[in-house]
């Protein structure tokens, strides 16, 4: 037998890690936009701010399992590159279609990917958990809000009614003797959810518990997390109802919370600390492998070729989104409308960084507030689907937000399908008013309602050459006042979309001639 030089089994070793940082630092300047995007999201929402710690755990996972790998030669492959492939085309999905989380999803995908490439599949097995933890830094799951606000309202109410407190309840707001609560996004408790997911993986993988013991206790933290985010908001009403809303508002309300989900985590992870020793023991030190001579599979090859593979993603993108164009005239929709009355200009929807708009009031349909806006060549900041737009006024803040106290669809005849379509029915509070919203959009000549369908067709349109033009038609006209309730709210709502149904008949018949 031969024996192998130790030169050759510790140079190799660095030559792939400086291709691999190269190939990593290539791809965040290849998409930088969508790295800062998520940056912005770690620093600005509480939500999302473990994702500033996540990459610093997986580089710290990495090294202190370093002495594991010591015996491994690197083994860069080519199989890696179908996979940066598929997230190339991930990412050129998110970014035609505007979905952040699919493209946070891809770019974040490319550095596994990129460690298989350039180090081969015994270290990425052996590097799996650290690099699969990254995922977690990608800001996703606010599609879960809608559903934790509704359980943690039906929580509450049914526990203030156990103890007594009479309580009256419409949607996610009610009512107690001593005020008015509303359960809100922070709320939710989707904030502990996911920070306690990453905290419990990475708790037990430390402690080398079992992959069983591992998803049975992050199983029930996930449990725990819910079931204390219920309790805690049902303990601050209660606080705030029996201090005549003296504490538990404000400052305190978020004091208590963060302090309850501390003590929530703190008595998960005595209750992992006192598990019986899990059945995963740590693997015996590998066998020092030989390198093969990769000729012009060397990883710096390897690393050139995935670049230039991941660069045509952004090129192409550009190349689509410049093919937008407008092809809707707002002017004879702006030139049917009249300036709006005083009691419906109190209402603006919350869109901006448009193209263009039309808004007002047409002549035969008194009582309704219209507004059209026109989206081309949509980009960060001038997206018509992204947070913080819609018809949810985006001006007014505290001590009275605007809130979307009911969602349903109804079906009218709109601009661009006159024979009638979904569109999406909001009851909105606003400045102590309610309102009664409609809002749809034209994308491609679809009428849409759901916004994630809008992002589909957004894609397909610009797949297909023809651009991403948009539009988002709001309509909207006042309830009353907020307190109204039962049988008189009822009728009034029924009024409403009679109101509604026949402006948007007429608003139809005005966006004929501006090719709707």
């Amino acid at each position: 037998m031969r024996a192998m030089s130790p030169t050759a089994n510790t140079a190799f070793p660095l030559a792939a890690t400086l291709a691999f940082g190269a190939a990593v630092g290539a791809s965040v300047l290849l998409f930088l936009p969508s790295w800062q995007s998520m940056a912005r999201i770690w620093w600005d929402n509480e939500t999302y701010t473990h994702g500033l710690l996540v990459p610093l755990a997986c580089v710290w996972l990495v090294w202190r399992d370093r002495g594991r790998l010591a015996g491994l030669a690197p083994r860069p492959t080519a199989l890696a590159l179908p996979l940066l492939a598929l997230c190339a085309a991930g990412w050129l999905v998110g970014e035609l279609a505007g979905v952040n989380a699919l493209q946070h999803f891809a770019v974040v995908g490319m550095v596994p990917a990129l460690f298989l490439l350039c180090f081969g599949a015994t270290i990425t097995r052996r590097n799996a958990f650290a690099l699969g933890f990254l995922f977690f830094a990608v800001p996703f799951g606010e599609f879960l809000m809608p559903w934790l606000m509704d359980r943690t309202a039906d929580f509450t109410v049914t526990a203030l009614q156990l103890s007594g407190v009479p309580v009256l309840r419409e949607g996610r707001q009610f009512v107690l003797p001593s005020g008015n609560w509303s359960v809100v996004e922070a709320c939710s408790g989707l904030r502990y959810l996911l920070a306690a997911i990453p905290l419990a993986l990475f708790q037990t993988h430390l402690n080398r518990r079992s992959a069983r013991v591992q998803a049975l206790f992050t199983l029930g933290v996930v449990v725990l997390a819910l079931v204390a985010n219920w309790v805690r908001a049902y303990g601050i009403v209660m606080i705030g109802h029996l201090s005549d809303m003296s504490l538990a508002a404000g400052v305190d309300h978020l004091v208590y919370g963060w302090l309850f989900f501390g003590l929530v985590m703190g008595l998960a992870f005595w209750i992992e600390s006192r598990l019986p020793e899990g059945d995963r023991t740590d693997a015996a030190a590998p066998p020092v492998n030989a390198p093969r001579a990769f000729g012009s599979a060397r990883p710096a090859a390897l690393s050139l070729a995935a670049i230039s593979l991941l660069a045509c993603a952004p090129l192409g993108a550009a190349s689509l989104q410049a093919l937008s164009e407008p092809r809707v005239d707002l002017a004879p929709l702006g030139a049917a409308m009249e300036a709006l009355p005083r009691e419906l200009a109190a209402y603006r929807p919350g869109y901006r960084g448009e193209r263009a708009s039309a808004s007002g009031q047409l002549a035969l349909a008194p009582g309704v507030g219209m507004a059209v806006y026109q989206f081309v060549g949509q980009r960060e900041g001038h997206e018509m689907i992204s947070h913080g737009q819609g018809a949810l006024p985006s001006e007014s803040g505290p001590p009275r937000p605007s809130l979307v106290t009911q969602r349903a669809e109804r079906a009218a005849a709109l601009p661009g399908a006159p024979g009638g379509a979904t569109v999406s029915e909001q009851l909105i509070e606003h400045l102590g008013r309610r309102w009664l919203v409609w809002e749809w959009f034209w994308v491609d000549g679809q009428t849409l309602a759901d916004p994630r369908a809008v992002k589909l067709a957004t894609a397909a349109s610009l797949l297909a050459g023809r651009g991403d033009e948009s539009l988002a038609f709001v309509a909207w006209t006042p309830l009353g006042a907020s307190e109204s309730t039962g049988a008189p709210a009822q009728a009034a709502a029924d009024e409403a979309r009679t109101r509604l149904r026949a402006a948007t008949l007429r608003l139809a018949e005005a966006g004929r001639p501006a090719g709707l």
